[in-house]
């Protein structure tokens, strides 16, 4: 949090909120994204999926079921899927892993997106496989 709200400052941007209904989301957008992994016929190692196989309209219901009453992100899901283990690593580490990953692929982690002015509150998920961990962002209009 420490780090994206640096980010915004340097685009303009407030800090973000965190939002309880939004880490819900968050957290059924990594499920998601496990159980596509899972079931692919993959071996389950990783939980590298783009964050494109969830619809929007899917995020957006999960929010209203989740009791969130603000717009999300158009791109609603910002997911960094880093193959490393978390064993070991500083929390500064994972962040500096998570920030390589969205340069090397903003399309899955954009941070653009998540610097947009009209976002204020933010969901965090973050989860751990074999040799790969994941971090998906939610954000949205409302704090």
């Amino acid at each position: 949090m420490a780090r994206l709200s640096a980010h915004r400052a340097n685009s303009g941007a407030a800090p973000l909120t965190r939002n309880a209904a939004l880490d819900r989301v968050a957290r059924r957008a990594f499920e998601r994204l496990d159980y596509i992994n899972r079931t692919d016929g993959a071996p389950y190692s990783h939980f590298c999926t783009t964050p494109e196989a969830i619809r929007y309209s899917e995020a957006i219901a999960w929010a209203t079921q989740e009791g969130y009453g603000g717009n999300l992100d158009y791109r609603p899901i910002h997911a960094a899927c880093i193959f490393d283990s978390l064993s070991g690593k500083t929390a500064a580490q994972v962040v500096d892993a998570v920030w390589a990953f969205a340069a090397q692929h903003p399309n899955d982690f954009s941070l653009a997106r998540l610097a947009a002015p009209s976002h204020r509150g933010v969901g965090v998920a973050v989860g751990a496989a074999f040799r790969s961990f994941m971090v998906v962002i939610v954000v949205g209009d409302s704090p």
